[in-house]
């Protein structure tokens, strides 16, 4: 699936990801080192999680991301990042 930066934006700074720069202040500025028109791939079952981070352009292909997860890479899509799942009682 794919979707624009000008439409992703909204999503991104309601849900609090990061796709920044250095410098990038707040989560507002989020996803502006892209053009609007860009295209963003994502698998349907997309999951990303408060405070994920993708740096410089890394989030062209947006894999599942736990909270607090960050990459400075391009992932494949199709793999996980981070734990969005509770761990197990013992």
């Amino acid at each position: 699936m794919r979707i624009q930066m000008s439409q992703l934006r909204p999503l991104l700074i309601s849900h609090r990801i990061l796709m920044t720069v250095p410098g990038m202040e707040d989560f507002e500025k989020t996803g502006t080192n892209y053009d609007p028109d860009a295209w963003i791939s994502y698998e349907p079952d997309l999951a990303l999680d408060p405070y994920t981070t993708f740096w410089g352009t890394s989030g062209t292909a947006l894999p599942c991301m736990g909270a607090f997860s960050y990459t400075h890479s391009k992932l494949n899509k199709t793999i996980t990042v981070g734990a969005s799942l509770p761990l197990p009682r013992g």
